[in-house]
Order: C-alpha cells, then sequence, then structure tokens
C-alpha cells in the first residue's frame, strides 16, 4: 500500500487563525513516519496552495474562492 501526503493549509471558512497550520502540525506530530513504522510506503508532497495569498475573512459565511483558481463555476 502507498498514501501520498499533500497539505491544504486554508483558513477558507475559518473564523479563528490557526487552520492553515494543520498540515504542517500533521506533519510535526510525525504522521508519516507512524505510517511507515507500519509498513506502509508514504510520500509526503508537501503543501499544495501558499496559504499566504489566500484571501482572509472575519464573518461567517463567505463564500472566498475566486473561479479562476479551480476553474469551477460557483
Amino acid at each position: 500500500m502507498k498514501i501520498n501526503i499533500f497539505g491544504f493549509p486554508s483558513h477558507a471558512g475559518a473564523l479563528n487563525e490557526g487552520t492553515e497550520l494543520a498540515p504542517a502540525a500533521i506533519r510535526n506530530a510525525g504522521l508519516a513516519e507512524k505510517l511507515r513504522d507500519r509498513g506502509i510506503s508514504v510520500e509526503d508532497h508537501g503543501d499544495i496552495l501558499d496559504s499566504r495569498v489566500l484571501p482572509r475573512h472575519n464573518i461567517c459565511p463567505v463564500r472566498n474562492w475566486r473561479q479562476e483558481w479551480f476553474g469551477m463555476k460557483l
């Protein structure tokens, strides 16, 4: 079995600071190493978005994803 890990550091839809830190927290907790210890092949591809360029908001609900980012019509 092989598991591919992709981080998605996002604060979209979050009212509180810090949700974009989740991928780093999971890595720091040793997820990949613990899986490897159980004989699972793991490849960490890093973060696929840079949370510093994502829009921020402080009110709920806010739909803050731009159509051109994912080519989807909202």
